[in-house]
């Protein structure tokens, strides 16, 4: 295992306790539900909603680790970094592989799956897309919700 990989493995450990990736009866409902926040997020990222987007994550300690950036900490944080993004007429995400992992707590989920993201190029003033792993860390709130605490994406070079 490669340190890029053994970071994201530990980050995810402590995140999520010893009891990841164990299923107990909410597994598949929560998963479910974990699964159409995803989906939401991306469509209403799709509709360049940066106040949409921002409510998916939790209101107190939400992190966002994205490689070659500075870490995005808080909600306040996100939603400005969202706004910049969602400027750009190009961006546009797409997410595949999915899977999703729920401790056996219930109140705890670990999305990963492999992203492709479209910007506007800063250099070349042409669309550009990225690929790369995303890791996302899901909590459940008092109501029942399910909201993005942390979040990781990680490139990867294009396959040929």
């Amino acid at each position: 295992m490669d340190r890029a990989h053994l970071t994201v493995f530990v980050a995810v450990m402590m995140a999520t306790g010893p009891a990841a990736g164990c299923l107990r009866s909410s597994g598949p409902a929560a998963a479910t539900a974990v699964r159409a926040d995803q989906a939401a997020f991306v469509a209403q990222f799709n509709a360049h909603d940066p106040i949409a987007t921002n409510s998916h994550v939790v209101d107190e300690g939400f992190v966002a680790m994205v490689h070659g950036a500075r870490n995005v900490v808080g909600k306040a944080a996100d939603l400005a970094d969202g706004r910049q993004l969602l400027a750009d007429p190009n961006a546009h995400l797409a997410l595949s592989n999915e899977v999703i992992d729920v401790a056996a707590s219930g109140d705890w989920a670990v999305d990963r799956s492999t992203y492709a993201i479209t910007f506007t190029d800063p250099k070349t003033r042409a669309p550009a897309t990225e690929v790369g792993n995303m890791v996302t860390g899901y909590k459940r709130q008092s109501d029942g919700a399910w909201k993005m605490r942390w979040q990781i994406l990680s490139d990867t070079p294009r396959q040929p």
